[in-house]
């Protein structure tokens, strides 16, 4: 498997009080494994998913074992509704997005950008090394 295709969970996140929340709304602890599917679908979505789209809210229905994009679009509002999804971007863009899958793919981008300006550095000098032989 690919390092790259994991992202952490909390082993105690499923009591967490927006989690709670969300079960409280119904379905229980689905909705817990619901929430973290989505997750999985914001980072290969690059955490962005255009909720306007029908063939999207499909999808989403069809992941999260929810029976239509109805069903998709109200799992939705009551997931921003207690703050696991960025509400302001579902309400006025359309746009499923998370704020913690946003810094956690910023926080990779720039330790990958660290780590190639660290190896470009080190190629340099080993060539610079080569010539000086």
């Amino acid at each position: 498997m690919d390092a790259q295709r994991f992202f952490s969970v909390a082993y105690d996140s499923r009591n967490h009080p927006k989690v709670r929340m969300l079960r409280m709304r119904g379905g229980g602890i689905a909705e817990y494994g619901r929430y973290v599917a989505l997750l999985g679908i914001l980072y290969d979505m690059r955490n962005r998913i255009d909720a306007t789209d029908p063939v999207a809210l499909s999808y989403l229905a069809s992941e999260l074992d929810l029976p239509d994009a109805d069903a998709a679009k109200a799992w939705l509002k009551d997931a921003a509704a207690v703050g696991l999804i960025d509400g302001g971007a579902l309400e006025e863009f359309g746009v499923v997005a998370s704020a913690g899958v946003g810094r956690e793919m910023e926080f990779r981008a720039a330790k990958a950008s660290a780590g190639s300006a660290g190896g470009r550095a080190r190629r340099k000098a080993a060539k610079k090394g080569e010539e000086t032989e």
